[in-house]
């Protein structure tokens, strides 16, 4: 994580990862939650990105592999 000072003066705190040899940053408050991985049950005739899907809280999420699916 890390913070940077923005133009007006406020300084805004920010998630930084990199995905391959590329940088990325998310601004922390459109963060709900960070957790550890957690095994996808893989989905038959999904794309090669769609990792499959987990079960959070009874919500079935989809887990996409960024590193296959952005250039």
């Amino acid at each position: 994580m890390s913070n940077r000072e923005s133009a007006d003066g406020t300084g805004h705190m920010l998630i930084s990862f990199d995905i391959a040899d590329q940088g990325y940053c998310l601004d922390v408050m459109a963060v709900r939650k960070i957790r550890g991985w957690t095994q996808a049950t893989s989905l038959p005739a999904s794309p090669s990105h769609v990792r499959g899907v987990i079960n959070l809280r009874g919500t079935v999420l989809p887990v996409v592999d960024l590193a296959r699916r952005l250039p």
